[in-house]
C-alpha cells in the first residue's frame, strides 16, 4: 500500500506540474493547484491508505514560488517580496533558529513563509495537509515548531519596534498632524479581532465575537505612517473595545504618555 500511495502521489505531482507549465493565465494555474490538492486529500482520505506515513510533499513548490510576481507572492505570504526579505533580515540571526544538537531545522526563510501563510489564512486553507502540500514539509510537528520559532523571534524584537514616541518625536508628529487638520494629534486607535482556529477550552463562548467567529480582541495605537506604537491583546473577542482600552496604561496613566494638549483619535468605542 505504501508503494502504491507513493506512486499515486508522484503521478499527481507530475500531472500538476504539466498543467502548471501549460497554463496560460493565473486562473488556470490556481485551478491546477486546487485540483492537485483535491486529489491529494482524496488519496489520504482512503481507509486502506491510512498508515502513519509522512504527509505528501510538493518538491516543486519552491521552484514555482520563485517565478511568482509580487501579487502572487502576496497571496501566500500576505506581503511583498521586498518586505519578506526585510522581515527575514530582522529574525534570521535569532538563536531560536540555531540548535547545536538534534534534527537540523529547515531553512529560516521557509519557516518564515510557512508562518506568514498560516497567520494569513484560516480554516481548511491553513490545515496541516494544505501547508504540507504547499511547502513540502513532512509533518504537523515541524509546521508547529516553525510557527513557534518565528513568533518567538519576532516577539523578542517587540520592545525595539513597538514603542511610544519620545516627547521630541511627539512634537514632530503633532506638527505634521496639524497640517492635515488635527493639530496636536499624535496617533490613532482602533480595534481588531485576531481569529482563533478553534473554540478555546473552558469559557469558549466568551471568545465568540459579534462577527460570529472566535477571536482575541486587539486594540492598537498607530501613527499616521502606520507604525504601531502601543497595543493591548489578550481579552476574549466578546469583550467590548472600551473595556480593552480602559485596561491600557495610556488610559490609566495619560500623564506618562501625553504632553500638553496631545491626544489620540478613535471612534466612540474609545472614551476620553
Amino acid at each position: 500500500m505504501v508503494v502504491r500511495k507513493r506512486k499515486l502521489q508522484e503521478f499527481y505531482q507530475t500531472v500538476f506540474i504539466a498543467h502548471y507549465i501549460l497554463a496560460e493565465n493565473v486562473e488556470e494555474e490556481d485551478e491546477a493547484f486546487a485540483a492537485y490538492l483535491e486529489r491529494t486529500k482524496y488519496l489520504y482520505a482512503k481507509r486502506y491508505l491510512q498508515s502513519r506515513q509522512p504527509i505528501p510533499k510538493s518538491r516543486h513548490f519552491n521552484g514555482i514560488l520563485s517565478e511568482y510576481d509580487d501579487d502572487r507572492f502576496a497571496r501566500y505570504s500576505r506581503t511583498s517580496k521586498e518586505m519578506f526579505l526585510e522581515l527575514l533580515n530582522l529574525i534570521k540571526d535569532n538563536p531560536v533558529f540555531y540548535q547545536p544538537t538534534g534534527r537540523p531545522q529547515i531553512i529560516t526563510d521557509l519557516q518564515l513563509l510557512i508562518t506568514l501563510f498560516r497567520l494569513g489564512h484560516s480554516g481548511n486553507a491553513a490545515s496541516i495537509l494544505e501547508v504540507s502540500s504547499r511547502f513540502g514539509v513532512s509533518d504537523g510537528g515541524t509546521i508547529a515548531n516553525c510557527t513557534k520559532r518565528v513568533i518567538k523571534a519576532f516577539c523578542s524584537l517587540s520592545a525595539e519596534i513597538i514603542k511610544w514616541p519620545s516627547s521630541c518625536e511627539r512634537r514632530t508628529i503633532a506638527q505634521e498632524s496639524g497640517l492635515h487638520g488635527l493639530p496636536n494629534c499624535i496617533a490613532y486607535i482602533d480595534g481588531s479581532h485576531i481569529r482563533l482556529s478553534r473554540e478555546p477550552s473552558g469559557d469558549g463562548l466568551s471568545y465568540f465575537n459579534r462577527k460570529q467567529f472566535y477571536s482575541l480582541n486587539l486594540a492598537a495605537v498607530a501613527t499616521r505612517d502606520h507604525k504601531i506604537i502601543a497595543f493591548q491583546l489578550g481579552y476574549p473577542g466578546k469583550v467590548h473595545d472600551a473595556c480593552v482600552y480602559k485596561s491600557m496604561a495610556l488610559y490609566k496613566n495619560p500623564h506618562q504618555f501625553f504632553g500638553h494638549n496631545e491626544y489620540i483619535v478613535g471612534d466612540p468605542a474609545y472614551p476620553i
